[in-house]
């Protein structure tokens, strides 16, 4: 289970990149990344081995901890799904539940 102090690290580094959604605006290089805001801006470079330099330390943070967050936080997302099915499964008002499942998104 997430606590609240790593969702808000996560959410923090967030907050401190650079806007999204971000791109690959260029077909024939793929490896580039730019702001929707500023698409003809990349947000990094690559040096002569190829590793990524981005312009601002707030996302080359946020690229580098996605590695992690990412996964942790679909396995929150499927964690917190499982129990909200296991709390309806106690939920005998079939017009109870669909009102939750509406609620949710789920229907």
């Amino acid at each position: 289970m997430l606590t609240k102090e790593r969702i808000d690290e996560i959410k923090g580094r967030c907050d401190e990149a650079t806007p999204g959604p971000w791109l690959q605006p260029l077909e024939d290089e793929q490896r580039a990344i730019a702001s929707a805001q500023r698409p003809t801006t990349s947000l990094l470079a690559l040096d002569v081995d190829n590793m990524a330099i981005f312009a601002r330390e707030e996302d080359a943070t946020f690229a580098a901890k996605a590695r992690t967050d990412v996964p942790e936080l679909l396995g929150e997302v499927k964690r917190l799904r499982l129990l909200f099915e296991e709390a309806l499964a106690h939920v005998h008002d079939p017009e109870i539940a669909a009102a939750f499942y509406k609620r949710a998104g789920v229907l």
